[in-house]
């Protein structure tokens, strides 16, 4: 029988729900974010995959200098759509889409690098 990868002895700090069920730890609020925001970026993300392919954005993440000039231009397309929205230039536009779109994958890059995409 093959060994547990858990040390049974330890006991790790455990939250308590109500009702006395117990968790390692709690989860952000998922079920708090609004689904209008939600549906704009993932149409945002599927506008881009029927332009540049599915996951094309991914390619640009892995090396560091790749990584940085990447988020470099999302940071200034989603800059650019700020002020677009904030002017209502082209109103039609989904700028927030296209802002929650970089917020998204510059979170990931900085996630992935485990530092600010500033510092790659």
């Amino acid at each position: 029988m093959p060994k547990s990868v858990y040390n049974r002895s330890e006991k790790p700090n455990l939250v308590e729900l109500p009702g006395g069920a117990t968790r390692r730890s709690i989860k952000p609020g998922y079920h708090l974010l609004p689904i209008q925001g939600i549906k704009r970026i993932a149409e945002r993300f599927s506008y881009g995959a029927t332009i540049h392919g599915d996951e094309q954005w991914l390619e640009s993440t892995e090396d560091r200098d790749h990584a940085r000039a990447f988020c470099k231009e999302a940071f200034n397309h989603m800059t650019e759509h700020l002020f677009e929205m904030s002017n209502s230039v082209d109103p039609k536009t989904d700028h927030l889409g296209a802002i929650g779109w970089a917020v998204s994958v510059i979170a990931y890059v900085e996630d992935l690098h485990e530092c600010p995409w500033t510092e790659l």
